[in-house]
This record gives C-alpha cells, sequence and structure tokens, in this order.
C-alpha cells in the first residue's frame, strides 16, 4: 500500500496555536471540538468553521465562525442544539450536518433521570439539514444503537459520524461505537468504528454487522480505543484521519492524530510512520490531540483539530498544524 509521506517531523504548528478558543468565556472542563472546515469558494468567498462545544451544565452548542484567510477566526453565531461530534456534508445544493446527538440530555428532559451521562445510551447519529448555514431543518433519526459492540463500555454509543460519497453514488457513514472510560479523565472515548451505507443521505442506512477497526493490544497507539474517524480522498485511495486513544508507558491515556490508508474504504493499512500530531508538544495540547478536519490549499495541507492541556480538569481549545508540499493533495468526498 502507498503512503504520502505525513510523518510527524514534516508538520509546523501555528504560531498562534490554539488559534480558537472561548468567545464566551473560559473554565475548567469547557471544550469545544471536532472543527468542519469549508474552503472560500464552497459556500462563498470566506472560510467557515463550524464546531461544537459544552459549556457548564453540559450544555452543548453548535458553533460557526468566518475568516478571511483560516488563520484569525470571527465569531458568526451559534445554535443551543444537543450536538457532540459533527460532520459537514454537501449535497446537490443542500448542507447536512450530521451530529452526535446527545440523547442523554433529551431523556432527562423527559422526566428519565436515570439516563444521564455516561449511562445508557448516551449518543445517537442525527441530521439537520440547511441551503444557507443559517436555518436548520429539524433533525432526522440516522443511527441508532442496535449492534452489541456499540453498547461496550460506560455509554452505549454511536457517535462522530463522517459522510463519505462513493464512486457509485451510494453514501457511506464511518462512525464511532461503544465506549471506553479514560482513567484519570473520568470520562468515555469512543471505542470502535463502524461503517453504514444507503442509498439516500437521510435514511436507510444499512450497517456492517462488525467494526472495520478496533483497539489493538500490540498497537502502542491504538491500545484502548479508536477515537473519531474522518475520510477523504487522497489519489486512487481512502484516507483516514484518526484519533487513537491508547495509554502511553507511564499509564496516562493519550490521544493522537494518525493515518490509515485503503483501496475500497473498508479494510485499512496503519501507515509506517505512526502518529503524526502527538500530545505533550505545547502546554495547550499537553494531555490529549483529538479530532480534525483536513484541507488542501494551495501547496500547503491544513489539519486543524482540537486538544486537552489537562486530564480531569482540562480545557479543549482548536489549533492548526500545517505541512507544505505541493504534491500532496487531500480532497473531500462530497
Amino acid at each position: 500500500m502507498q503512503f504520502p509521506d505525513l510523518s510527524d517531523k514534516r508538520w509546523q504548528d501555528c504560531p498562534e496555536n490554539p488559534i480558537v478558543g472561548f468567545f464566551h468565556g473560559e473554565k475548567n472542563r469547557y471544550a469545544i471540538g471536532d472543527p468542519q472546515i469549508l474552503l472560500p469558494g464552497a459556500f462563498d468567498h470566506q472560510w467557515h468553521m463550524f464546531y461544537h462545544g459544552f459549556f457548564d451544565d453540559y450544555i452543548p452548542y453548535l458553533y460557526h465562525l468566518t475568516s478571511e484567510d483560516g488563520l484569525s477566526w470571527s465569531f458568526y453565531k451559534r445554535w443551543q442544539f444537543n450536538v457532540g461530534p459533527v460532520c459537514l456534508f454537501k449535497d446537490d445544493g443542500r448542507w447536512i450536518l450530521y451530529s452526535s446527538e446527545v440523547i442523554w440530555r433529551d431523556l432527562k428532559a423527559q422526566g428519565r433521570p436515570g439516563d444521564t451521562y455516561g449511562k445508557n445510551v448516551a449518543y445517537i447519529i442525527r441530521a439537520r439539514t440547511s441551503t444557507d448555514l443559517e436555518e436548520w431543518s429539524e433533525p432526522v433519526d440516522i443511527l441508532v444503537v442496535d449492534r452489541p459492540w456499540e453498547e461496550v463500555g460506560p455509554e452505549k454509543c454511536v457517535r462522530n459520524p463522517c459522510m463519505v460519497r462513493l464512486p457509485n453514488g451510494k453514501y457511506r457513514l464511518y462512525y464511532s461505537g461503544g465506549s471506553v472510560l479514560l482513567p484519570l479523565c473520568n470520562y468515555p472515548e469512543p471505542l470502535h468504528i463502524g461503517v453504514a451505507e444507503s442509498d439516500s443521505p437521510l435514511s436507510g442506512f444499512v450497517k456492517r454487522d462488525e467494526p472495520i477497526l478496533s483497539p489493538d493490544a500490540d498497537n502502542p497507539y491504538r491500545n484502548l480505543g479508536c477515537g473519531g474517524f474522518k475520510v477523504y480522498g487522497w489519489e486512487d485511495q481512502y484516507i483516514a484521519f484518526y484519533n487513537p486513544i491508547y495509554l502511553d508507558a507511564e499509564g496516562y491515556p493519550r490521544s493522537a492524530i494518525a493515518v490509515l490508508v485503503s483501496k475500497d474504504g473498508l479494510a485499512w493499512e496503519e501507515a509506517p510512520f505512526g502518529p503524526i500530531l502527538l500530545p505533550g508538544t505545547a502546554d495547550w495540547k499537553k494531555a490529549l490531540v483529538y479530532q480534525l478536519d483536513c484541507v488542501s490549499v494551495g501547496d500547503e495541507l491544513r489539519i486543524y483539530y482540537n486538544a486537552r492541556d489537562e486530564w480531569l480538569d482540562g480545557i479543549e481549545r482548536i489549533g492548526l498544524s500545517v505541512l507544505k508540499d505541493p504534491e500532496i493533495h487531500i480532497r473531500k468526498l462530497f
């Protein structure tokens, strides 16, 4: 299998990192993350960033920022949607926001206090549509928990959606399922990666019965969980950036960004050069490096990602790393 040279030494952190923080105050355990980037020309002349965040009482929001250069970002709008990690997808003139919907909050509102964070079903995957990125439809259910491996761990969940359009016109949704509790952090992270396909982007998804990627005790960077999974096109192959979850040699829970490639998008091979963005290389990402979006801009690859500065009482912010190489082009599979 061929790999582009994306090894960690080729990436440079943006000097202004973290480039996105908190517009409405900051406290321990606040978190923003899973940025989704639209380049100029995809919607209008500006850069756009969408991400989720949670704050006091774990109330979640969807954020929308704009930029002229993809480096300096301005707050534009936020919505109080019960979203976790999101994926923004373009389909025939409309935008679809796939989200890890925080279903435990819905259940609690219905008077079921036993179904709270970290117990029972925590996430399902829903979708909202928009033509203007301003007004969003009511959410529709896309995937719910219905496989034994999605029920493993402290949170039964399907989450971290990533939608791609296949060459045959079908839609393939990559997602995380099941959970594992992180020591020191006292919160769960995704365990496995699964796949579902449909002829429609909003209904009829059929899951594979088993995960396509799982923890591997022999992989020192994926010995605990698989995190989230983002799939793109590179040359005639699929390429995935994901954040495997692991315990390091000292027993600390970690997350990094690593790379896999595939001919069919189902059987994946890990890059031989190891993770490309690691925790512990700066104070703002001392503990864990999480989910991302990758875009090609001129002769640059840019990865926008969130990271955590501590474990239990950490704060998560969004940063940027850049690799300059005019020969490597990563494309979104809209």
